[in-house]
């Protein structure tokens, strides 16, 4: 009974993880690119606090290599890689007290009970990278069709 407790969590919040799209606040997270030069982008992925390094820096990946194939170049050169953990949101403390008194003649008396609960930081990971669109593959390039492939067979993205 534990391990499939264990599985259906991790299943659970597996399924929470920031899916692949364009950065929008219903995404929760996604993908964004700015062209710096001609064929050349900076491309990042913010995902949620749900979602792995390794999945936002696959993520910014596939991004980059979906950028190259939509301009018939099919090799990419890749530089700049970073991926880093940064503070989303901030969740608010709050606090209850709860109290009961108890009268007797012109006297009073009474008891109460606080009970605080601190804020909490999110964080999310963020992975950003340099990506050269570039029509023929060199020493050092990347083949931007198979990279494509490898992580949509990864996360199981068949339709896309």
């Amino acid at each position: 009974m534990y391990k499939l407790t264990i599985i259906s969590l991790a299943v659970f919040l597996t399924g929470c993880a920031t899916s692949y799209g364009e950065r929008s606040f219903w995404n929760d997270g996604g993908f964004s690119e700015t062209e710096i030069q001609p064929n050349v982008f900076n491309v990042r992925f913010l995902g949620n606090e749900f979602t792995s390094k390794e999945r936002a820096s696959d993520f910014a990946m596939l991004r980059a290599s979906e950028l190259c194939l939509s301009r018939n170049l099919n090799y990419m050169e890749v530089g700049n890689v970073a991926t880093e953990t940064i503070k989303t949101a901030h969740v608010p403390g709050s606090s209850t007290t709860t109290a009961s008194a108890q009268g007797f003649g012109n006297s009073a008396f009474g008891t109460s009970t606080t009970t605080y609960t601190p804020g909490t930081d999110l964080y999310s990971p963020e992975s950003g990278l340099t990506v050269k669109c570039v029509p023929k593959n060199s020493e050092g390039s990347w083949d931007a069709s198979f990279l494509s492939r490898s992580l949509k067979t990864k996360y199981q993205m068949n339709g896309q």
